[in-house]
């Protein structure tokens, strides 16, 4: 069980800077209007990673564990602690129909923290299908994410005309899908600038194509419909989660 377990400390010293420009346009930028930032930080996260194939899983879980401690004494600019974990499941439903699931919590202290450290929705992999165009700044938040597909055509094109030998076959899989994600994000007591999507309920689902070509492309072509009722088509060049 050890194989599929992976751990990681690490330990770093930042020393960030800013132009009064950014102080005076937002005093909260690094909480003060100091326009330097210093502070030691030691995460730890952990990995457990048991699918079958990592740039387009279809059988198996991971897990990630990420804990973060800004400002460890040695400076004195942020006083932080955020932890963060997320799970997804791969499951082969059988007759080329697949299901995955992504669920991600998030929370980090104090209540009041500089603007330039906060998290939440729409960082990285940790966005609602729809409002990819958004940032929902919180000081925690719920995510989950859910997708069926069905593989639709599998082919193994034979590229004679390319000079490399390894580049020739090139394995082309196309999946059909649906999907429906939902999270909350918490807001901070004194951020009425995040108020519009923070603390309200929101989702979004639709349909698309995911492409799976060689090595790890992966691209995924996404119509989706929000809460706010907005739509839109999405182009992606990275898997799901």
């Amino acid at each position: 069980m050890a194989f599929y377990n992976f751990h990681s400390l690490n330990f770093r010293i930042f020393n960030n800077t800013v132009s009064d420009t950014v102080t005076t346009l937002n005093p909260n930028y690094y909480q003060t209007d100091d326009q330097q930032q210093q502070y030691a930080e030691l995460t730890y996260s952990f990995t457990y990673d048991k699918r079958d194939f990592a740039p387009y899983p279809l059988k198996g879980a991971r897990m990630d564990i990420f804990a973060r401690k800004e400002g460890l004494g040695i400076y004195d600019d942020l006083d932080r602690f955020d932890i963060l974990i997320n799970y997804s499941k791969f499951l082969d439903l059988k007759k080329n129909f697949y299901f995955s699931n992504y669920s991600a919590i998030y929370a980090s202290f104090p209540t009041e923290q500089p603007y330039a450290n906060i998290g939440g929705l729409g960082f990285r992999r940790n966005f609602i299908r729809g409002y990819e165009l958004y940032l929902i700044e919180g000081k925690s938040f719920y995510l989950n994410r859910s997708t069926i597909k069905k593989l639709i055509f599998s082919k193994v094109a034979n590229l004679k005309a390319v000079p490399i030998e390894q580049f020739r076959k090139m394995p082309i899989d196309i999946y059909f899908k649906a999907y429906f994600d939902m999270g909350y994000a918490e807001n901070f007591v004194s951020y009425s600038e995040n108020s519009r999507l923070a603390d309200r309920y929101l989702f979004g689902t639709g349909a698309g194509f995911d492409i799976v070509s060689y090595y790890d492309t992966v691209i995924r072509l996404e119509f989706t419909v929000n809460r706010e009722n907005e739509s839109g088509f999405f182009l992606h060049f990275k898997k799901e989660f």
